[in-house]
């Protein structure tokens, strides 16, 4: 018997690296982590920063991240997605990877809120401004930091929204933090930013590009979509992108159409992990109007997707193509529907709902994320 388990060892470490790498990279996100627990060699495969990468385009398994606030107490979960599925698009709850942040004793978790994620990490903000430090969460490995506010000098500042991006070269996180200027005869945005482990903020180079006139309050009010090293944010006083380059850390304007103005509410998303999308919310009429930008940066590639009779007075967002057919995944008040979208008018109760599962009830749906399986640098 011990010649056969010698003989198991022997033939199982003739397997090379990239094929156990490959194997990894296949498995939903819970077994993954289970994996890391096997032995030293899968551990360090798993945590490396070229596997996620590395899942993201061998795995059928898309994860997408929920949270809510339940008895007071945030709660995140991430729920993979099979994309090649015919049946079970939604893999068993038993999958599920759930985590809890640790936030302010002196506030319960009601008065923070999510403002947006990157690269498998989700930066969370209290309400009191000044008072609380900015927290950032890894929902796979259970680590959090806190970023100190560390006020301006001055009596007139006041923070308008952050925002967390990785830099594409460093892969260092950083945070980015809009104030405002609240002088009656000078009112003015400034940018500040910290880089994890630095404990110090700094100005942005080029303030006077956040200028109240040209942007407006509109463009820190909603969640920031992070894509290719930038987060962007829609501006309602001009109906124009803005975003800002971690890597750079400069600002810029990413070019809409002039038709994209018209309608009421939009929100910026990220689909697939590759394209901008903006919905576009008609009150009136109960409808969401999608456009997707299938080259980034590029004006005219700017589409309508789709035009959707919505529930609730509420967007309807794509999230993921689905990889065995034509159909898309879309999410509408905490709800996951499949839909094969064209551009001409639909109903959202005549497509196929998703996501009946008891574990999920009261989660309100984020996006896809790209899971991190190692800790972050501090």
């Amino acid at each position: 018997m011990e010649n056969v388990r010698r003989n198991r060892r022997y033939y199982f470490d003739e397997v090379s690296f990239d094929i156990i790498s490959s194997i990894l990279s296949r498995l939903p996100t819970k077994t993954c982590l289970n994996c890391k627990l096997v032995c030293k060699e899968w551990y360090g495969i798993i945590i490396s920063p070229e596997f996620a990468d590395v899942r993201s385009s061998n795995c059928s398994y898309t994860p997408i991240m929920l949270y809510g606030v339940f008895e007071e107490r945030m709660e995140f979960m991430v729920l993979d997605i099979d994309r090649y599925s015919k049946n079970d698009v939604i893999t068993s709850v038993d999958a599920v990877v759930r985590f809890r942040p640790r936030l302010s004793p002196r506030l319960s978790d009601i008065y923070y809120t999510v403002v947006n994620e990157c690269n498998g990490l989700v930066l969370l903000t209290s309400w009191r401004q000044w008072d609380d430090p900015v927290v950032i969460c890894n929902l796979l490995t259970g680590e959090q930091v806190t970023v100190e506010q560390n006020s301006r000098p001055g009596n007139y500042w006041s923070l308008v929204n952050y925002g967390l991006g990785c830099c594409t070269v460093s892969r260092q996180f950083k945070v980015l933090r809009i104030l405002q200027n609240d002088k009656e005869d000078d009112k003015f945005f400034v940018a500040d930013i910290q880089t994890l482990g630095s404990n110090e903020w700094r100005a942005v180079e080029g303030d006077a590009s956040l200028n109240f006139n040209t942007l407006g309050i509109g463009a820190f009010l909603e969640s920031g979509a992070f894509l290719h090293g930038s987060l962007h944010r829609y501006s309602n006083m001009d109906n124009s992108i803005w975003s800002f380059h971690f890597s750079k850390e400069q600002f810029c304007q990413v070019p809409t159409l002039d038709k994209m103005k018209r309608g009421g509410y939009k929100c910026l998303h990220v689909f697939d992990n590759s394209c901008l999308v903006l919905t576009s919310l008609h009150k009136l009429l109960d409808r969401c109007v999608v456009w997707i930008m299938k080259e980034y940066g590029v004006k005219d590639s700017w589409v309508k997707l789709c035009v959707v009779e919505t529930l609730y007075y509420l967007s309807v967002v794509p999230m993921l193509r689905m990889s065995s057919s034509r159909e898309i995944l879309f999410s509408h008040y905490n709800e996951l529907y499949l839909l094969e979208p064209c551009s001409d008018f639909a109903d959202i109760r005549s497509w196929k709902k998703l996501m009946d599962y008891d574990v999920c009830n009261g989660f309100n749906v984020m996006a896809p994320c790209h899971v991190k399986f190692s800790k972050f640098s501090r």
